[in-house]
């Protein structure tokens, strides 16, 4: 509504000669008082200008953890309090860590993902849950790193893998780590008395290398690292079916203790902005020295870190020592990481000095190994303990990798694996 206010002058008459003043100031007011209204509150505002959203935090990192099987539960649940109080709060901005292991029973499965709110205290977030999961399939253990990866986009990933492990020897080969029992015989029977230590794959859920090795290259993205919280994987037989897998491998060559890597300590080097394998080389060392501060028959670790682009090199050296001048050795002079009836895990650098009697060989087969199997990333305890003779075990020579030619145990199984084709 517009107003319009008239003005009197002189007592309500308007001056001689003033009448077109008069209007003149009436039309001044009037369009004053229009320009008021328009501006009244009652008005329509002008539309705000939209608040852009936030640019969200981009994720550079997804560790994928596996923990399958359910004799080693007690510690899972131990390692994966260890994740979240190592996993800080800011480093979960920018990076991401989940966790697969089977809570309820063998033939399920749950995908966690490991949160933390600034305390010590356990938090975890459930993102899957398989009401049918099998770990000896390699199609479910795909799915399984699929659904992880669909979840947690990152820029790279990484995978941990925890459980038992007979390194490259069949899942058909006889269940491993059984409980010593009054008349029973096997070779993968563990003395009476002895402490839980781990491996790949659960007792009659077992997986081989080569199914794990096709599912790791047939993940969309391509993993950084590998990290075997298992026993007697840092094995060549093993380490050279994953070479296309992963660019780099942490595994110990003997059997690892039951309690597993110390993740409080690692968590924050796997999502640091650290190189690869810097991570590598100081995970291998925050393993190794976790335990080394122990004593008794817990001060047992040994660790590599294998740089799998430098394998195929290193088969092709093998490959020149075999041809070359060799000399009769004796087996039970090596090396060996098992007490195993019949020894299976034998120092591969120290086969090669046995073995090679062509010196500028040896000095070009040390040379790549030092490139495979860093020696900045090898570390080892005095002694390593073996369930199976319940002891601690002398190293006296140590290159972080075994070898099993030397054996007498599975040797056409031996002769069949990439490894020694590739070598020979």
């Amino acid at each position: 509504m517009i107003k319009t206010l008239f003005f009197r002058f002189r007592g309500g008459h308007v001056a001689h000669g003033s009448h077109h003043v008069g209007l003149r100031m009436l039309l001044v007011v009037s369009l004053l008082f229009v320009s008021m209204a328009c501006s009244k509150s009652d008005s329509p505002a002008p539309e705000p200008e939209p608040t852009p959203d936030p640019e969200p935090e981009v994720i550079h990192h997804t560790v994928m953890a596996y923990l399958p099987g359910t004799s080693l539960l007690s510690f899972y649940l131990q390692n994966l309090q260890a994740m979240c109080e190592g996993a800080s709060e800011e480093a979960l901005k920018t990076n991401r860590v989940l966790v697969c292991y089977q809570p309820k029973g063998a033939g399920t499965a749950t995908i966690l993902e490991i949160m933390n709110n600034g305390t010590k205290v356990s938090m975890t977030r459930t993102v899957k849950s398989y009401r049918e999961f099998n770990p000896s399939d390699p199609t479910c253990i795909a799915t399984m790193f699929d659904d992880m990866m669909a979840e947690a986009p990152a820029e790279s990933y990484g995978v941990i893998i925890g459980s038992h492990g007979k390194a490259w020897v069949s899942a058909s080969s006889g269940a491993l780590s059984l409980p010593a029992q009054p008349g029973v015989v096997s070779y993968w029977q563990t003395a009476e008395g002895a402490l839980p230590t781990r491996s790949f794959g659960d007792t009659g859920a077992e997986m081989n290398i080569t199914d794990l090795a096709s599912v790791l290259e047939g993940l969309s993205v391509k993993p950084e690292y590998l990290i075997f919280d298992a026993c007697f994987m840092a094995n060549i037989e093993t380490l050279y079916d994953l070479r296309n897998s992963v660019d780099y491998i942490v595994a110990s060559p003997c059997e690892v203790m039951g309690t597993g890597f110390p993740y409080d300590r690692i968590m924050p080097i796997l999502l640091s902005s650290e190189s690869v394998e810097e991570k590598m080389q100081q995970t291998c060392y925050e393993f190794y020295d976790s335990f080394n501060t122990q004593t008794g028959v817990w001060q047992s670790a040994c660790v590599s870190m294998a740089v799998t682009s430098e394998l195929d090199a290193l088969a092709e050296v093998m490959k020149s020592v075999h041809a070359g001048a060799t000399r009769a050795y004796e087996a039970s002079e090596l090396q060996i990481y098992d007490a195993l009836s019949t020894p299976l895990f034998f120092d591969l650098g120290d086969f090669a000095n046995h073995y090679c009697a062509d010196e500028a060989l040896l000095n070009q087969f040390e040379t790549q190994m030092e490139a495979a199997f860093p020696s900045s990333a090898r570390f080892h305890t005095p002694a390593f303990y073996s369930a199976y003779n319940n002891e601690l075990n002398p190293i006296h020579y140590y290159t972080g990798v075994t070898v099993s030619e030397p054996s007498r145990q599975y040797v056409m199984a031996n002769r069949s694996t990439n490894w020694y084709l590739a070598s020979h």
